[in-house]
């Protein structure tokens, strides 16, 4: 909720995945809505910080697909929802069984 929040959200990813790359294969826009769809590739190189406890570096390569919708009001962003597999990050990760 909120600019900050959106902001750190984002600086996790970075700091446990500083090579990491958002690549986007679709969008689509209606109005002040756009979705966008694709993968997230990484190298684990830094800590992850989750709600529940920091994951150190385990040096492995991450490859997962993502979703997102947006929501604009003028020349802001009014919302933003992230989706992707957990246990499909968390496998890669060596956390738990890769499904």
């Amino acid at each position: 909720h909120g600019r900050e929040e959106v902001l750190s959200a984002s600086w996790v990813c970075q700091d446990a995945f500083p090579d990491g790359r958002l690549e986007t294969s679709r969008l689509l826009a209606e109005g002040s809505v756009v979705a966008a769809e694709g993968r997230f590739r990484g190298t684990h190189t830094g800590v992850l910080r989750t709600p529940v406890c920091d994951v150190s570096a385990t040096g492995r390569n991450v490859d997962f697909r993502w979703m997102s919708s947006y929501e604009v009001r003028g020349d802001e962003l009014a919302s933003e929802h992230l989706y992707f597999d957990q246990v499909e990050l968390l496998g890669q990760l060596g956390l738990m069984p890769a499904t």
